[in-house]
């Protein structure tokens, strides 16, 4: 019985020991100078190709950890295109066994050399490995941080990179393209610059191909591979090349595509188009063809994926509705539920969304509405209305910001289950600003209905004058009193100081009704001066205390209880988006 399971034990280390690699391995120390090979890839199409090279040294710690084959490329078939981007990964091979991976080049050169990363260095990555991967360069904002944060948004918006490498006179990472397809140009120059730290190379591609793909399609060293950050009706796919199939396990690359550590991405085999020349460096026009698993590592030597079940990314809907061109356009796409780069990804795509049928004029309304699905939570619906020039590209923050502080809360997971974005464009500029405002008489009682007269400027229009009724609470006492007229920006950002505890959520339930109470740009507001003293526990205001238990616990609050003033304010939506304040005092008198 011992035998039989030692037997067992011992074909199942031998099989460990097979699936370590396909092809024989050609270690670093066996490598020499003038050793001739092949590299093999993909110029168009899925047809394989060996292309003669030549080593012409290895090159050792150029970076800690870090050694370099540096080959030179031969033949007419390399010549007109020198070493292109998504060539990356493409395996060379000595005697028939695979000593690296193309991974880094120098532009403008006069003749093709390249150099590799060992193989040994990528194969080193284990399981136990992935299950340690820690990525450094996650955020999230602190519990004491007043929301909404902009800063928080700006970081998680233009992630940076964990790891750089400048190897020997220069050498870089041969940068990965990724090719968007749907995208306007508006859309592919902000996901250029949020991700211009990376080594990537955004590129007008083709979409994926037809549902389901290619039947009998497999990856193969040397064969395209796509990681598909966005699919649908637009898409935007990372291209590179396989390096080593061992059993279910895929190495590809060669160098990071985003540094990522420990991911969930879909890995796709594809298609090249064509490799486009280029004096400075050539790069694969390529695009996605069918999903075959998930790329689960993005390692400073490159990227491994298993095959099998592909994982689920974030499905988003957009419906825009053109009034000034007669048009209508229905977006479906997904994109990775990875909070590093998602929300990078969604503002780019929605950036362009409203320029599909020509980019609206300066003089637009924008309405928009987004609704947040989230597991376990009523969704969250938030509208606005935007006008002016940049009004198409601000009306991504109506999505941007509570999903952002979403992504990133330092409470607990959260399962996004859809996004759904609403967008109606009509001719017209909304906005007005506030010039004037009086009141009908100076003297009032407590309790009295103020009329207040607004003077609105509309944008390059005449100005109107609109009547508001103020009500005054009945427990004013004597004296002045000052109204201030003014849009919901200043509304809010004055709250936020009044009330400090509602931008400081204790949990995902509060930070989602935060969102929810956003007001629209369309208000006017009325804000009177006196202040009503209140104490918050977590959060939570407590109405009920007598003014004597505030007043003493105002002066040292204990953990978790915060002091807040709550103000006299009439909010009423208007046909204008708001701009300005106008500041007014009355009397109180009684008689």
């Amino acid at each position: 019985m011992k035998r039989t399971f030692g037997l067992c034990v011992l074909f199942v280390l031998i099989g460990l020991g097979r699936a370590a690699g396909d092809a024989p391995i050609m270690k670093l120390d066996e490598v020499r100078p003038g050793m001739k090979g092949v590299l093999r890839t993909v110029f168009e199409g899925t047809k394989l190709e060996d292309i003669p090279v030549e080593v012409v040294d290895v090159i050792r710690r150029v970076a800690p950890g870090r050694d370099v084959i540096v080959i030179r490329l031969l033949g007419e078939r390399i010549k007109g295109t020198g070493v292109a981007r998504g060539m990356s990964g493409s395996p060379v091979y000595i005697d028939g066994k695979i000593i690296g991976a193309l991974s880094f080049a120098w532009p403008f050169l006069k003749e093709p050399v390249a150099g590799l990363t060992p193989i040994e260095l990528m194969m080193r990555v284990k399981q136990t490995d992935l299950e340690r991967e820690v990525a450094r360069n996650t955020l999230t904002w602190r519990r004491s941080e007043t929301i909404p944060s902009v800063r928080l948004i700006e970081r998680v918006l233009a992630p940076r990179p964990t790891t750089s490498f400048i190897g020997p006179a220069s050498m870089r990472v041969l940068k990965t393209p990724i090719g968007v397809s749907g995208f306007s140009k508006a859309s592919t120059d902000v996901l250029s610059e949020r991700l211009r730290l990376f080594d990537v190379t955004v590129v007008q591609g083709g979409g994926a191909g037809a549902a389901g793909g290619a039947p009998n399609a497999k990856l193969e060293p040397g064969g395209p591979l796509c990681v598909q950050l966005i699919r649908g009706d637009l898409e935007a796919t990372a291209v590179g090349t396989v390096t080593e199939v061992a059993g279910n396990r895929v190495y590809a690359f060669g160098h990071p595509m985003l540094g990522a550590g420990r991911i969930d991405l879909p890995m796709a085999t594809g298609r090249v188009h064509m490799v486009v020349p280029s004096q400075q460096i050539s790069f694969k026009l390529s695009s996605a063809d069918t999903l075959v698993g998930k790329i689960t590592l993005d390692h400073v030597t490159g990227i491994v994926g298993e095959i099998g079940k592909p994982p689920k990314m974030l499905p988003v809907t957009v419906d825009v509705r053109r009034r000034d061109v007669a048009s209508v356009t229905h977006y479906d796409f997904e994109v990775i539920r990875d909070r590093r780069f998602a929300l990078s990804l969604i503002n780019a795509a929605l950036t362009g969304t409203a320029n599909v049928a020509g980019k609206p004029h300066t003089q637009s309304k924008v309405t928009v509405k987004a609704t947040i699905d989230v597991e376990g939570y009523k969704p969250v619906e938030i509208a606005d209305i935007y006008g002016g020039p940049q009004a198409p590209m601000s009306a991504t923050g109506v999505l941007v910001m509570p999903l952002g502080h979403l992504l990133h809360n330092p409470f607990t997971p959260v399962n996004i289950k859809s996004i759904r974005i609403d967008t109606e464009v009509t001719p017209g500029d909304p906005r007005a600003v506030i010039r004037y405002a009086e009141t009908d008489k100076h003297d009032y009682q407590p309790g009295d209905e103020v009329d207040v007269s607004v003077t609105l400027q509309p944008w390059r229009e005449k100005v109107v004058i609109r009547h508001y009724k103020v009500k005054l609470p009945e427990d004013l006492g004597e004296g002045k009193l000052t109204m201030l007229v003014c849009d919901a920006a200043t509304d809010s950002r004055m709250e936020s100081g009044e009330m400090p505890h509602l931008g400081r959520p204790e949990n995902v339930e509060a930070l989602l009704e935060f969102f929810r109470r956003r007001r629209p740009s369309t208000h006017i507001v009325f804000r009177l001066s006196r202040l009503t003293a209140g104490m918050a526990l977590e959060g939570r205001e407590l109405p009920e205390l007598p003014a004597s238990v505030i007043s003493v616990l105002g002066k040292q609050p204990p953990l978790g209880v915060s002091r807040f003033a709550t103000p006299i304010v009439t909010r009423v939506g208007t046909e204008f988006v708001i701009m300005g304040r106008h500041q007014l005092q009355i009397q109180i008198v009684k008689h």
